[in-house]
């Protein structure tokens, strides 16, 4: 089974969802995300719309699916009831810096259920190739 996420891309001006269908867990979402860092604009430069497509780009098969822009803003990621977990992805003094929720919907009160979980900073150089290593930029 596939754990599917929602990344809300933030900017002082927009915010741009994406919804992944698969390795939605937070390990895979820092690979996700670091992988974006190769088609993005070099820090401190960043756009919500502009992050948000290199991440689609870096993370679409050739095959297609799998990932997808969600329309409606910042909560648009709540058209996707099957998603276990959020992150909201925003620069902050030259540093990515992600948090992440558990979520859950009940679909017989038509709530939804976010537990905050440990978020995590990117630090530039971008660093896409050491994801887990010695250099690794996640702290």
């Amino acid at each position: 089974m596939s754990t599917r996420a929602g990344y809300i891309f933030k900017d002082e001006n927009d915010a741009v969802c994406v919804y992944k269908h698969h390795d939605g867990y937070p390990e895979g979402a820092k690979e996700h995300i670091a992988k974006a860092l190769d088609f993005a604009w070099p820090l401190p430069r960043f756009e919500a719309d502009e992050f948000g497509a290199a991440f689609v780009a870096a993370n679409k098969p050739s095959e297609g699916g799998g990932v997808r822009l969600i329309p409606g803003g910042e909560d648009g990621w709540k058209t996707h009831t099957d998603i276990e977990y959020l992150y909201q992805i925003e620069c902050v003094n030259d540093q990515i810096k992600v948090k992440a929720w558990v979520v859950s919907y009940d679909s017989t009160t038509d709530q939804w259920t976010q537990k905050p979980i440990h978020g995590w900073t990117v630090k530039p150089p971008q660093a896409s190739l050491a994801l887990g290593g010695a250099n690794t930029p996640w702290t």
